[in-house]
C-alpha cells in the first residue's frame, strides 16, 4: 500500500493532513479535547471540514487523540455524505457554537469512537 503524504489545510481552526493511498484520499485530525456522554467517547467535528470531505470524496478521517500519560487513540471515521449530515441534523447529532459572527453559528456534527 502506497501511501502520499499531502498538505496541511485548516477547516475554522481545524487543522487536517491529507495523504493518498492507492488512490484514495484519506484525512487525518488531532482533537485534543473529546467527550464522554458517559458511556462512550466522542468528538465532534465541524461542518465546513465534513461538507469539503463529503464534496472531494473523502474515503476515511483519521481522528488522533492524545491523552496525557497514555497511548494516543486513533480511530477512523467514514465521512458522512450530505445525506448522512441531515440524518445527523434529524436524530440531534450536532450543536451549534457562535464564534466571531453572532448570526452565522458553526455546526459541530458528534461522533462515537
Amino acid at each position: 500500500m502506497e501511501m502520499t503524504r499531502g498538505t496541511l489545510r485548516k477547516f475554522w481552526g481545524q487543522e487536517v493532513e491529507q495523504f493518498l493511498s492507492d488512490g484514495r484520499i484519506i484525512w487525518t485530525t488531532t482533537i485534543r479535547n473529546p467527550f464522554s456522554d458517559g458511556e462512550r467517547l466522542r468528538v465532534s467535528l465541524n461542518e465546513c471540514l465534513l461538507l469539503t470531505a463529503a464534496k472531494e470524496k473523502v474515503s476515511k478521517i483519521i481522528v488522533n487523540i492524545p491523552l496525557a500519560g497514555k497511548e494516543p487513540i486513533t480511530r477512523m471515521i467514514n465521512p458522512p455524505t450530505l445525506k448522512g449530515l441531515k440524518l445527523k441534523e434529524k436524530r440531534g447529532e450536532y450543536t451549534e457554537q457562535v464564534f466571531k459572527i453572532p448570526d452565522q453559528p458553526m455546526k459541530l456534527y458528534q461522533f462515537d469512537l
